[in-house]
């Protein structure tokens, strides 16, 4: 299942018991219901006069061995054919009985939920996530044809970023904070310093690579992006520390997730040693990437931000991914490429699925 790993130190929300009910179990993910909507199954048994579900508990005969004829995960598919909203009127007990009566209507007042926070950022930054993907460095990078210098760049430029929004974030989340209390609560829920802090990795892969003056070699590299991109948080640090989310979510669950392609990428085309120089993808706090990015995602709906604040959070995103294709640009044109016209770039797209997924089979391939 989806649950926390034991000895993960994962800070409590507000509703610390709630935590464990946030993730759905990976085995009956595609049966997950929106918000707002329950299973009915008890009305079907009772009407039948049964108080358990008959294939979950079979008497042992001499042709079973009592074994049973459906399994949780099974079952819990069947009970999607259940489905019934909140404030539903259908009756389930004429279906039990074999009535050939026809079922009430839904009521008119029923609604399909909400989009979730999650699925918003999924579906508001599908455009602008393939466009990163397409930029040139990055295809580079996934196919190993990047060189130490140019790598090495990229960490100085990151550690930046990661620096600003990091020391931001500590700094709303501390008592007595400035920011809105909407905002730094939000920022409480999301904040994972033990698990997602990249900070200090960083220091360690510049250390590795700049030697013991990696701090004058980094500042010495500050360029026009990351003056940008830092800006950018600093700004909303200050005036709406909220949009911050959008950052957090952009960077962290993309490190957790094409970053591991990333990692295993450099490690190889760059020849580096196990652990040396790729700090930065390392989470040795985080037990599984998949069930903490499922954590993740359910604090961001738990946030329960209302529509104009979640779209301000999904345009910021957009913003986000913006900030990081200007780093892999700079990355381009240190590696003596000229950017592709946008017009010729979005032409071959990919228009389904994670646009990182076609670039882990590229790496695979180049692996081989």
């Amino acid at each position: 299942g989806s649950q926390p790993q034991a000895g993960d130190a994962w800070p409590a929300t507000s509703h610390p018991a709630e935590d464990a009910a946030l993730l759905t179990p990976a085995e009956d993910k595609e049966n997950a219901l929106p918000a707002g909507a329950q299973r009915s199954h008890a009305a079907p048994l009772a009407a039948a006069g049964l108080k358990t579900c008959p294939f979950k508990a079979v008497p042992r005969t001499e042709s079973n061995d009592g074994a049973r004829l459906v399994t949780d995960a099974q079952l819990g598919r069947f009970r999607a054919f259940g489905l019934q909203r909140s404030g539903s009127s259908k009756s389930t007990a004429s279906e039990s009985s074999g009535a050939s009566e026809p079922a009430a209507a839904e009521p008119e007042t029923a609604t399909e939920a909400a989009p979730t926070l999650r699925r918003l950022l999924k579906e508001g930054t599908k455009d602008v996530h393939r466009e990163a993907e397409n930029v040139h460095f990055v295809r580079a990078f996934i196919k190993c044809k990047i060189d130490r210098d140019i790598y090495r760049q990229l960490l100085a430029r990151l550690y930046l970023v990661y620096a600003a929004l990091e020391r931001e974030w500590d700094a709303i989340c501390e008592p007595g904070s400035l920011a809105s209390a909407e905002a730094a609560s939000a920022l409480r829920q999301l904040w994972f310093p033990t698990e997602l802090a990249r900070t200090a990795t960083l220091e360690k892969d510049l250390a590795f690579f700049f030697g013991p003056g990696w701090q004058a070699a980094v500042q010495a590299l500050e360029s026009p992006a990351t003056r940008a991109y830092v800006g950018r948080i600093e700004k909303l640090a200050a005036e709406d520390p909220l949009l911050l989310v959008a950052h957090a979510y952009t960077r962290y669950l993309g490190d957790l997730s094409g970053g591991q392609t990333l990692k295993r990428v450099a490690r190889k085309g760059l020849a580096l040693p196990e652990r040396q120089g790729t700090e930065f993808y390392e989470f040795d706090a985080i037990g599984s990437a998949k069930d903490f990015k499922n954590l993740y995602r359910a604090r961001l709906d738990g946030l329960r931000l209302d529509r104009a604040s979640a779209d301000r959070v999904v345009e910021e995103a957009n913003a986000a991914f913006r900030c990081n294709i200007g780093l892999f640009l700079e990355m381009d044109a240190l590696m003596g490429h000229a950017p592709a016209p946008p017009a010729a770039a979005a032409a071959h797209q990919p228009t389904t699925g994670c646009p990182f997924a076609r670039l882990a089979a590229i790496a695979a391939r180049a692996e081989a």
